[in-house]
């Protein structure tokens, strides 16, 4: 999808599109818009109200402070390029954006990887 000139994925894969065929989902896509719906402000303080909790959602799905932190700001910066104006519930919608993204990381192989090395034990693999 398309929003203000950028392209949101949401981290699912679509095929190749032609220009022309931008143009046309762009025009399909984008609901009439006032001049202060959407504004950069208040997305802002939408999202720093609801910050505390999809920190804890993601924290406790991913179980690092660091990676919860990365994910949030990932969430943030999805929202800045979202269209406001068609979303109903703010704080269902980022709290629903925090939980995919986590469970997208968390099936991913590198966080896999990852997490296997933090759940041996110093030594484990050691025969004496």
């Amino acid at each position: 999808m398309r929003t203000a000139g950028k392209i949101v994925t949401f981290g699912m894969p679509h095929a190749t599109a032609t220009p022309s065929m931008m143009s046309e989902v762009q025009i399909l896509m984008q609901p009439e818009r006032s001049e202060n719906a959407g504004s950069l402000d208040d997305a802002l303080s939408a999202f720093v109200g609801v910050r505390p909790r999809l920190f804890g959602i993601a924290y406790r799905m991913l179980g690092s402070a660091a990676e919860a932190e990365d994910l949030v700001q990932d969430v943030w910066l999805r929202w800045q390029t979202t269209d406001r104006t068609v979303v109903l519930d703010v704080p269902a919608f980022l709290t629903t954006m925090t939980t995919r993204l986590a469970i997208n990381l968390t099936q991913s192989a590198p966080f896999t990887a990852r997490n296997l090395h933090r759940d041996v034990a110093p030594g484990a693999g050691r025969h004496e």
